[in-house]
């Protein structure tokens, strides 16, 4: 009996991931630069002389140590994936699966309801400028500005 493959979706989420692991890669190697720089006065000078070593040799090999921790993870992945497949912890596929970030009938929703709202807001303004001209004049006060109270 062969284990359950991992399904497409999940199997395009994990590749989409490690295609972003370079840039994470690069992030962390930045804050590692930034945290050196923040502590350089307060170390000794054999520190200073070890930090600027080390950020040398990240520079100069940037690319290598970026291509070993992106395999590494690959390796990773595919290890408790093939775990999880001789656990029988996958999903089997139950068909083709759409994937979609928003439903569509959600966006329906949200509209018809933004609609409704801005109705509502347009009547409510007809009344509130008809209410503050018959306060202004109950008052007599000549100036009807929005920011204003007549009282």
């Amino acid at each position: 009996m062969s284990a359950p493959r991992p399904t497409p979706a999940l199997t395009q989420f994990v590749e989409d991931e490690l295609l972003r692991a370079p840039l994470l890669f690069d992030q962390v190697l930045q804050g590692l630069g930034e945290q050196v720089q923040r502590h350089l006065p307060m170390m000794s000078n054999f520190q200073r002389s070890a930090a600027g070593e080390m950020q040398q040799a990240v520079q100069a090999q940037r690319a290598r140590l970026s291509a070993r921790f992106v395999d590494s993870l690959r390796e990773q992945v595919q290890l408790e994936l093939n775990r999880a497949a001789q656990a029988g912890v996958l999903p089997k596929p139950a068909g083709p699966v759409v994937l979609a970030l928003v439903e569509e009938d959600a966006v329906a929703l949200d509209v018809e309801l933004s609609h409704i709202i801005q109705m509502v807001k347009s009547g409510a303004e007809i009344e509130l400028r008809e209410l503050r001209t018959y306060i202004a004049t109950l008052v007599g006060d000549l100036d009807l500005a929005e920011d204003h109270n007549p009282f």
